[in-house]
């Protein structure tokens, strides 16, 4: 999905259950100076649960820091994500200053007027990455998971082990490590029905598109149970336009879980409703 200055925001009525969010609550300091820019990037970060504190320049971005004074946040942030092309004081500025302090959360930077000579001062300072706009939003969501779960953080309490069997097929090259163990993690919420799931199946199917979001994600979640098969299918864009391959995982899981307790529930309904009828079956004889 490709990031633009087109990108509106969709009102959150259009979606009837809003996806789970992740346990893991990390805090990343967005700096981006476009509000529209700035509204969907922070938008996109916390769908997927992290914590973001915005800055519209680089001014603001050093106070939340505290290269300028005190600030209370400071010691939170995991991560930075900042333009390079900012008022008062560039995302390269920033970066320089610092080098100073060993402790530094990483710093990715973005820009639309990226060349060589600025990837390669960006990393002689010490950026994790230049990335250039108009970027691919499940590219940079991957980077950044990998740059906080590899510098930043303490080892996380790894996700509940899957208690079914499940297979898990990308297509279209939409396969990455941090993906397939995304999926993993939202299945393994449906643990409480792991005695009655026989086998789950995950499709993830990319497609390309040629609208200024970039590509698709088709989501299929293949249940098999006792006497039922249970299929939940989500595609990406149906109610976002920009919904990368996260959310929409996120969301198809969601309908999964909801679909399963309404049958259980269901079929519970069912069993209560046949031991009735037999017991006053039973009090008539």
């Amino acid at each position: 999905m490709k990031i633009s200055k087109k990108h509106t925001e969709k009102s959150s009525q259009q979606t009837s259950q809003p996806p789970e969010k992740c346990k893991r609550l990390s805090h990343i300091l967005l700096a981006e100076d476009d509000l529209e820019m700035r509204r969907m990037l922070g938008w996109s970060l916390r769908q997927i649960g992290y914590e973001v504190i915005e800055c519209e320049d680089g001014i603001c971005l050093m106070k939340q820091l505290g290269l300028l004074g005190p600030s209370e946040k400071a010691h939170m942030i995991d991560l930075i994500l900042s333009d390079i092309r900012m008022p008062g004081v560039t995302g390269m500025e920033v970066l320089e200053s610092a080098r100073a302090f060993d402790d530094f959360p990483p710093i990715l930077l973005m820009t639309a007027f990226g060349d060589e000579e600025t990837q390669m001062q960006a990393e002689r300072l010490g950026a994790v990455a230049v990335l250039n706009k108009p970027f691919d939003m499940n590219d940079l969501l991957e980077r950044i998971h990998q740059t906080i779960s590899i510098q930043t953080l303490p080892k996380q309490e790894p996700a509940e082990s899957l208690s079914f069997p499940i297979d898990i097929v990308f297509r279209h090259r939409s396969s990455s490590a941090p993906l397939k163990a995304f999926v993993e993690e939202m299945a393994s919420k449906l643990n409480r029905y792991a005695d009655q799931i026989m086998h789950c199946q995950v499709v993830i199917h990319k497609t390309s598109s040629t609208s200024q979001h970039g590509p698709h994600y088709h989501v299929t979640v293949n249940l098999a149970l006792p006497r039922k098969r249970l299929v939940v299918k989500h595609p990406s864009g149906a109610m976002v336009d920009h919904e990368n391959a996260y959310l929409a995982i996120q969301v198809t899981f969601g309908k999964v879980y909801h679909q399963l307790k309404h049958h259980f529930n269901r079929h519970s309904s069912k069993q209560r409703h046949r031991q009735r009828h037999a017991m006053q079956s039973r009090e008539t004889i």
